[in-house]
């Protein structure tokens, strides 16, 4: 349209100054010459459509501008009618969208939260909290606090029982508190048994908008015990109304099932009664028309059954209304001057040239006033962009699959077992290095990449060659699994196993997996040799070794150490595991005995138990005996894994404040930002700086400033939730990771820190310190921001907070 108006502009500033002359001068010697004629008659009027003699470039001139007066007046009639009903529609089409999406957010959003309360309700802890001990409570707590930590819409979770007592987190009802008295609890009972929808409320500290939805809980005896209740957040929803509008005067807001605005952009028209405007509406969703301050109101609205809400989006009709009419009156502008120009325009076209300029200026007009655009072909850009994209996908498939690769060769050299992989074609796919270190093979046979040469020098190494090749053979001419032991010359025992590779159920391949044994292999053998010659090292050596049967059954136990059984000699033989020990070790290894006869060899578990000598740890390595029966060596690791965890706590924390050292907080947040990229979660991150520490250090001593950084490590932890990661990043300067949150609530956090450290106090000996903190805080970007360059925005922040002063908050954006 705007090329169009830009043409019109154009012509008319290049021919007007010719037209106007050139109509002036007919029209002026046309009404002198009409003039002289009626003076002579004694008649002036109806100078227009009499009868007069003219020539035929006036009358071209003069029919032209009756007739395309008349057509271009019908056609712009026409014409502004459907512009004005189209436009009408558009208008009306937008406003109805744009309800719709409201109220589909609004229904999805408190689906998700009528879900979670139904979820909840039907819990039996939560539904038995009233008759329940502590313990129970304490698992309903955090089934409330995993609720709240995964869904940002939930502000509080709590639940409320007939004797009044309130469950909920992080808050302790004042003395008195009866929770059946709440609002939420007598409205639960009124919508029994479905969810109960209460009216939105700001919350004091905060001033969120909140909304409370709760259901009464039935106990096992199917009797009312109490409400479940979430109060949801709708600031989203408020601001989604303030949002994608497409006129000025354009408000959403919802109304309660009694006609009352609930809520709405402007909150001083909260509360009021609008039932007389929507008295006329039912149905699920339709057109209101009324007036409002004088002025006329489209609405549209859209009822959500649950909670019995009503959404209106409504603008001033005028605001629609003034841009079709300045719109029409602009095209009935350009339909005068089309007229115009048309009928001056005719003589001159007519006189050269009458046929062909006809047509071309009604092809011309026809082009004009039909809007006709000039489509410009798309096809090649969007093969740019099909282009772009498909290299993009194949570059992406290329790296995934190039690290999957990568991480399977890293698991597969890091096992003890030599792995040989083959093609249908008998052609090396991979060999690991264990596998050539176990055969001892050279680069001259690997490098001919023939699994028949390997496995033939392989073959030399065995007591059996020929059964072994034989037996090679034939699993290669099927496509099934296969495990063997083999011997070799040099006495060492080789456990064999072998399965097809297949792709999309087509065989591709064969995989040969080889594990030294021979260890495994001796033990058993001696064991089975000489039980005395067993028992009399067990006099010598800490570790136990038990017969058992089939089901679990102590059959014989050998052991040099009392104490370090569950239970006295003659209290465990007859006895089964499931009997004699703890439930869970009991089923752990009864499976773990079944496994080992079931698949013929070794097998291994960890466990712990409750000893004389308190809690050890044991490795338990069990082979077959007989055929019902199985020998355990039941080895005491208990030393080797406290030693493990206490060099494992040393490595990974601060020997000072028992926080996480730097290294393991760094390695800790790229695991935390790997998934927040994986699963689109939010992660914000802080830099905690104690101010003008060096002045403690040098004021008080050394002494005086390690007591304040443990306090203060303390106090961090103590202020953070568990998911949070802590670590002491140098000096007076700690690192906190905050995963699931984003940037309100982490401002929202590191406030609270910031003035509980300043509100708290820092003794030593008769001295009480003041310390104040400065925070740099930042919120991770999608899109590859690592852990340093998110901790280097932060650390820009808290740069930023010292030159503000100190004792302070301060965010930056990640880009």
């Amino acid at each position: 349209m705007v090329k169009h108006e830009t043409l019109l502009c154009f012509l008319l500033k290049v021919f007007w100054p010719e037209i106007e002359n050139k109509l002036k001068s007919l029209v002026n010697s046309s009404e002198k010459d009409y003039i002289k004629e009626n003076k002579r008659r004694g008649k002036v009027s109806n100078m227009f459509f009499k009868k007069r003699d003219r020539s035929l470039k006036e009358e071209v001139i003069y029919l032209g501008l009756i007739f395309s007066v008349i057509i271009l007046v019908v056609f712009g009639v026409l014409f502004s009618a459907r512009i004005f009903q189209l436009s009408t529609e558009k208008a009306e089409r937008s406003l109805m969208d744009n309800n719709l999406r409201l109220k589909t957010f609004v229904q999805g959003y408190f689906n998700e939260i009528m879900n979670t309360v139904e979820a909840l309700a039907s819990n039996q802890d939560i539904r038995n909290a009233l008759t329940a001990e502590q313990e129970t409570i304490n698992r309903v707590l955090a089934i409330y606090d995993h609720f709240y930590q995964n869904n940002d819409h939930i502000a509080y979770i709590y639940s409320g029982y007939e004797n009044g007592m309130l469950v909920i987190n992080d808050y302790t009802p004042p003395e008195g508190f009866d929770a059946t008295e709440r609002p939420w609890y007598s409205a639960a009972l009124e919508q029994k048994p479905y969810i109960s929808t209460g009216l939105p409320y700001r919350e004091i500290n905060t001033g969120e908008w909140l909304v409370s939805q709760s259901k009464v809980l039935i106990d096992d005896e199917g009797n009312p015990a109490g409400v479940i209740a979430i109060d949801c957040c709708i600031d989203s929803i408020i601001n989604l109304m303030g949002e994608n509008h497409i006129f000025d005067s354009q408000r959403s807001y919802i109304i309660d099932g009694q006609g009352s605005i609930i809520v709405h952009p402007e909150e001083e028209l909260i509360g009021e009664d609008i039932s007389a405007i929507t008295k006329g509406f039912s149905g699920e969703q339709g057109k209101i028309e009324y007036t409002f301050d004088d002025q006329g109101i489209w609405a549209f609205a859209h009822t959500i059954e649950n909670p019995d809400w009503t959404i209106l989006t409504a603008v001033n009709r005028g605001e629609i209304l003034q841009p079709i009419i300045m719109q029409i009156s602009f095209y009935a502008l350009i339909i005068l001057i089309l007229s115009l120009l048309l009928g001056g325009l005719l003589g001159k076209i007519f006189g050269q040239r009458f046929a062909d300029p006809l047509s071309l200026l009604g092809g011309k007009i026809a082009a004009i006033t039909e809007g006709k655009p000039i489509r410009e072909s798309s096809y090649r850009h969007s093969n740019a962009e099909i282009a772009e994209m498909a290299r993009n996908i194949e570059q992406l498939t290329e790296e995934s699959i190039k690290r999957r690769e990568n991480e399977l060769r890293t698991i597969i050299e890091s096992t003890q077992e030599g792995i040989l992989v083959v093609n249908t074609n008998q052609e090396v796919i991979y060999i690991n290095s264990a596998f050539k270190e176990m055969w001892g093979l050279s680069n001259e046979i690997l490098d001919t990449g023939d699994s028949n040469n390997i496995i033939s020098s392989i073959s030399h190494q065995l007591d059996e060659p020929r059964a072994f090749m034989e037996k090679a053979q034939e699993l290669n001419d099927s496509a099934r699994e296969g495990s063997e032991t083999i011997i070799l010359k040099d006495g060492r025992i080789f456990e064999r196993y072998t399965c097809p590779l297949f792709n999309q159920e087509q065989v591709v391949g064969r995989l040969w997996s080889f594990r030294n044994v021979t260890d495994y292999k001796e033990i058993e053998n001696q064991l089975r040799e000489s039980q005395a010659y067993t028992r009399s090292i067990l006099g010598i050596i800490p570790d136990i070794i038990i017969l058992y049967n089939r089901e679990g059954e102590y059959l014989d136990i050998l052991s040099s150490s009392e104490d370090k059984l569950f239970l006295p000699k003659e209290n465990l033989k007859g006895k089964k595991l499931i009997d004699a020990l703890p439930p869970r070790e009991g089923k752990i290894l009864t499976d773990h005995i079944q496994k080992t006869l079931t698949s013929g060899e070794m097998q291994t578990i960890e466990y712990s138990l409750p000893t004389p000598a308190g809690k050890r740890w044991f490795e338990a390595r069990s082979v077959p005996f007989k055929e019902d029966e199985v020998v355990s060596l039941k080895i005491d690791i208990t030393d080797q894994k406290e030693t493990k965890d206490k060099l494992h706590q040393m490595a990974i924390t601060d020997v000072l404040t028992g926080l996480y050292n730097r290294r393991h907080f760094m390695e800790t947040a790229r695991k935390e930002i790997e998934r927040a990229e994986r699963y689109g979660h939010s992660l914000s991150a802080m830099i905690l700086d104690i101010d003008r520490f060096k002045k403690i250090n040098d004021s008080y001593g050394h002494a005086a400033g390690d007591k304040v950084l443990k306090e203060l490590a303390s106090l961090i932890v103590e202020n953070v939730r568990k998911v949070d990661l802590v670590g002491r990043m140098g000096g007076e300067e700690f690192g906190i990771l905050l995963p699931d949150t984003d940037l309100k609530k982490a401002i929202m956090m590191a406030e609270r820190l910031r003035k509980n450290i300043e509100s708290s106090s820092f003794n030593y000996g008769d001295q009480e310190l003041a310390v104040t903190v400065s925070i740099g805080l930042t919120t991770h970007k999608r899109g590859g921001m690592n852990i340093d360059e998110l901790l280097k925005i932060a650390d820009k922040a808290l740069y930023e907070a010292k030159a503000k002063g100190r004792n302070r908050v301060v965010h930056k954006e990640g880009y």
